[in-house]
């Protein structure tokens, strides 16, 4: 989206047309790591720079009025995308940062439990691990076992989780697409299952991989179970 809110993207097809002639990866390589280190199809590029040029020329205009436009015409749009209202939604860096801000800033008490599966990322593992550190938290890690039969298993390892744990669990942390291996999980049922045990719980879904991948829900239904949504 361009700063003036009008969209030049038209709808492109997938496969191989789409990445030779939208992305700028090298033709001698075969790019798999897509979940740590993206790459942005060139006419979002070409937003971007469009966007820095028009910052570039007039500096003032831009910080005290024109980048507040851009922000909210962004929200606007991903609200959409998401179905969400646009209230609620927050721009942020990246899905790390959204992530972290979460958990660094949650009134966490020494022996405090946070749960969270053997597939999540280790960007979250590793903040968790930061926290453990600081303020004492236990961290709670549910092994999966591959290969899942049922998406109720998932279900089965945190009801008997919250079971044995009760109220020390206080936040838990669920992957829409986890990345190694990846696997669609059933978030809606995940956070209704915690806050139907427990519902002082606080629900963090991460989902870095999800857009564009397969529809987000998040409508009022979907919120009043889970808390944040990244």
């Amino acid at each position: 989206m361009s700063s003036d809110g009008e969209s030049s993207v038209t709808k492109i097809g997938f496969g191989h047309k789409l990445l030779n002639e939208q992305f700028s990866l090298r033709k001698d390589i075969v790019n798999l790591n897509h979940g740590s280190f993206g790459t942005v199809p060139k006419f979002v590029m070409a937003n971007h720079i469009e966007n820095l040029q028009v910052q570039e020329s007039f500096p003032e205009i831009w910080f005290r009025e024109t980048i507040y436009e851009v922000i909210s015409k962004s929200r606007e749009a991903i609200a959409q995308l998401v179905h969400a209202n646009v209230e609620e939604i927050v721009l942020v860096e990246n899905a790390s940062y959204a992530v972290n801000s979460i958990l660094r800033s949650f009134p966490f008490e020494k022996g405090d439990k946070v749960l969270v599966f053997s597939s999540a990322y280790r960007m979250v593992t590793d903040c968790l691990r930061f926290i453990v550190h600081s303020t004492g938290i236990e961290i709670l890690e549910l092994p999966i076992p591959y290969p899942l039969s049922s998406s109720s298993v998932l279900l089965d390892l945190v009801r008997e989780a919250i079971s044995a744990h009760g109220a020390s669990i206080k936040v838990a942390v669920f992957s829409h697409i986890s990345s190694m291996p990846t696997m669609v999980e059933p978030v809606e049922e995940l956070s209704r299952l915690c806050k139907a045990m427990q519902p002082d719980m606080t629900v963090l879904i991460d989902g870095a991989h999800a857009p564009g991948e397969i529809d987000i829900n998040l409508s009022r239904d979907f919120l009043e179970s889970a808390d944040y949504y990244t």
